[in-house]
């Protein structure tokens, strides 16, 4: 049995993305579950501004565009390769959501990482504010999907 897989078209790239074998969950499972890097200044680094684990991840899953290429991605467009993503590792997904049910250490861990994800995305696209006083849009915080 192969991998599962969807392409998909964006930003003018046929973009593959695939399923996570079981020994890359296993990596990613012993890269979340490692301690953080502490640097000089006691500071603990965000797991998604680790750009050795960014990498290594996105080249795990994703074939037709390099990670340093979302820069350039609308929200939408990388909202696009998520869907993917999830789609086909839907069964990862459910187990994920069963061992956190069962594991309060990883629903904080969860909790963490979409804190990092969420301030990644606000670092990287600084416009994204104008593009919302623009569309009109002033109640963001209801308007969101859970």
């Amino acid at each position: 049995m192969s991998r599962l897989t969807k392409t998909i078209s964006v930003n003018n790239k046929n973009i593959t993305v695939q399923e996570l074998s079981v020994r890359d969950i296993k990596e990613i499972w012993k890269d979340l579950t490692t301690p953080p890097e502490v640097d000089d200044s006691g500071i603990i680094a965000p797991l998604f501004t680790n750009q050795e684990f960014l990498m290594t991840n996105w080249k795990r899953c994703v074939q037709g565009m390099d990670l340093t290429e979302i820069d350039d991605l609308t929200p939408s467009e990388l909202q696009e390769i998520y869907d993917a993503f999830k789609e086909v590792n839907q069964i990862f997904f459910d187990l994920a959501l069963k061992v956190e049910g069962e594991n309060p250490f990883i629903k904080g861990l969860r909790l963490a990482v979409q804190t990092d994800i969420l301030n990644w995305i606000h670092r990287s696209a600084p416009s994204l504010q104008q593009v919302i006083e623009e569309s009109g849009i002033t109640d963001t915080a209801s308007s969101l999907q859970p």
